[in-house]
């Protein structure tokens, strides 16, 4: 079974679409102010009890951020001072430094605007933002030169700590370590890769009962084990990673799977 994205996002995007399609009619959504300048034409949405805006009507009005979309991989890649955040549709996380960041709600469409949460865009670039709820009007703040990248909501002033290569951590935990670059052409690619499918993974794992690390699995396939969440397939143990390590590949996905279900464990309990 190969590791390549497949047709399973589907159902998360559709769920971000539905819930989009919830949010206040148009005269009731807040507006979005940059830098003492009102921004026309963004349309606004709340989800979840997060404002939504749009990437490219307010993000690239920031000082110095830019964004952009990449149809392929439907994401979003934002950046400033050479960094790069990247979520992606349906996903409520995105990555930043190789950590997966959780984003608080997850990117969404909405009459062809990729939508992200207003809180977590400036305090990834740096910027601030400050909501006059009786006037309805969010008011961001461009951040002063060599401003730092924030990686955690929950953590004011700190940034996202730097992840060491192959590492596969979401939230702050980490979940895998991986030492090969498998299927992928480098270890680096092979470990967003499993990162983007293990957050979209978990998409559906939040809205569940029951124990999270107990919806992972292994399946046997021709190239090796499947390591899955749900129905969906998460990283395959391939020949090289059981050489490495000096085992089986049985053995070896048996090992990842007990550090998956720790992790799912540890980021959302046992209820």
């Amino acid at each position: 079974m190969a590791e390549g994205r497949g047709d399973w996002r589907a159902a998360w995007q559709g769920a971000a679409l539905a819930m989009a399609a919830l949010a206040p009619a148009a005269a009731a959504q807040p507006r979005v102010m940059v830098d003492g300048k009102m921004v026309r034409g963004a349309d606004t949405y709340v989800i979840g009890g997060n404002l939504m805006v749009p990437v490219r009507g307010v993000v690239q009005r920031i000082r110095g951020a830019r964004a952009s979309w990449v149809p392929a991989r439907q994401e979003i890649i934002v950046s400033r001072s050479g960094q790069q955040m990247r979520p992606h549709l349906g996903s409520g996380y995105g990555q930043l430094r190789g950590q997966a960041i959780p984003l608080g709600a997850p990117v969404a469409m909405r009459d062809g605007r990729a939508l992200m949460p207003l809180r977590a865009v400036t305090e990834w670039l740096g910027a601030t933002v400050r909501y006059q709820s009786k006037r309805r009007l969010a008011s961001i703040r461009s951040p002063r030169p060599g401003a730092r990248v924030l990686g955690y909501r929950d953590m004011p002033g700190a940034a996202a700590p730097k992840v060491a290569t192959g590492s596969v951590a979401v939230g702050g935990v980490q979940v895998l370590d991986l030492r090969t670059s498998g299927e992928y052409s480098s270890i680096e690619e092979r470990a967003a890769a499993v990162t983007d499918r293990l957050t979209d993974a978990m998409a559906d794992l939040g809205n569940r009962r029951g124990s999270r690390g107990s919806r992972a699995w292994i399946a046997e396939s021709a190239a090796g084990p499947v390591i899955l969440i749900g129905n969906k397939p998460i990283v395959r143990v391939a020949p090289e990673d059981a050489k490495q390590r000096h085992t089986t590949q049985q053995a070896l996905a048996g090992q990842w799977l007990r550090q998956i279900r720790a992790g799912l464990t540890r980021m959302y309990g046992t209820r």
